[in-house]
């Protein structure tokens, strides 16, 4: 279901998602950040229309759902597009990828 392959480039790339800087990705990985929750193993969240949209939004706009969030708004800030968003954002739900920690 995405591209988990660019999801994991932008997920540890520091000048675009840089999400390593706050969240756990993979299991095992001692390198992250604790600020944010972890996000290994997120797909388990399941895949309602609920979850997929807060999702998105909240890693396009993280504003759109917390005002005032901690989290940068990448896609606001002209890190990624929305295009990009929608391409590499649902591998948190795709089988196996190093980022999700694996099958829901």
């Amino acid at each position: 279901m995405g591209d988990w392959k660019n999801g994991e480039k932008v997920f540890t790339d520091p000048k675009r998602g840089n999400c390593y800087a706050c969240h756990a990705g993979v299991p095992g990985e001692v390198a992250h950040g604790t600020m944010g929750p972890s996000l290994t193993g997120y797909g388990q969240r399941g895949q309602s229309e609920a979850v997929v949209r807060y999702t998105y939004e909240k890693i396009y706009n993280a504003w759109a759902f917390v005002p005032c969030s901690l989290m940068y708004r990448g896609g606001v800030h002209g890190l990624f597009t929305p295009e990009e968003t929608a391409t590499w954002w649902p591998s948190f739900w795709t089988p196996s990828p190093p980022s999700t920690g694996g099958e829901p």
